[in-house]
């Protein structure tokens, strides 16, 4: 058997992402992959012993990337407007890239919502007694309220990830082409930091 290549490894890895982000864990075919990145597929099975054990490297390596980036921002000694504006370039930017990301760790955390203590363990994503004493330092009422925080949170995720996962129907609706849509997504950065930030 040849050694282990990380350039070819790295190879499988980039082709089985885009191929489980479309077709998920049951309509993906190890000999697709393998195809599409120029193997054999004993070859593949040399570098990744089943479907299965590769379609976890693929959402350990997503999950990763993608929430291993929102944390730092969330839990750092910036500004909460600043946090917020930080929060919602990072995220927007993200899934514009690569827009089938969204859907795909949705669609396991909903199916597996244990994958993400066993990413991250016991590692607290927001900071939430430092979220919390950041929004109630604005001095507004509202932001005294039970789960005020956790609601300023959850409209920052909706606000940045809906339009994401629903562009199927909405590039249908709004008679956009992707590129178009890509375009509306970029505008919507701008609009949606002035937004959540006249809430404070």
């Amino acid at each position: 058997m040849p050694n282990l290549d990380a350039s070819t490894r790295d190879r499988i890895l980039a082709i089985a992402s885009t191929v489980f982000y479309q077709k998920g864990l049951s309509g993906a075919r190890m000999q697709e992959i393998a195809d599409l990145a120029g193997i054999n597929k004993a070859m593949l099975h040399y570098y990744f012993k089943s479907k299965e054990q590769l379609f976890d490297t693929v959402f350990r390596g997503a999950l990763g990337q993608f929430l291993g980036g929102i944390a730092p921002v969330l839990n750092g000694e910036a500004p909460l407007p600043e946090k917020i504006a930080q929060y919602v370039a990072y995220t927007t930017d993200a899934l514009a890239e690569n827009p089938a990301l969204a859907a795909f760790i949705v669609h396991e955390l909903q199916q597996h919502p244990e994958r993400l203590t066993a990413q991250f363990g016991q590692q607290a994503l927001v900071d939430w007694p430092a979220f919390r004493q950041q929004l109630a330092a604005t001095g507004h009422p509202r932001h005294q309220a039970p789960n005020a925080a956790e609601h300023l949170f959850a409209n920052i995720v909706a606000l940045c990830v809906y339009p994401v996962l629903a562009q199927p129907l909405l590039r249908r609706i709004m008679h956009k082409t992707e590129a178009q849509y890509r375009s509306f997504l970029k505008e919507r950065q701008l609009l949606i930091t002035q937004m959540l930030l006249q809430q404070l």
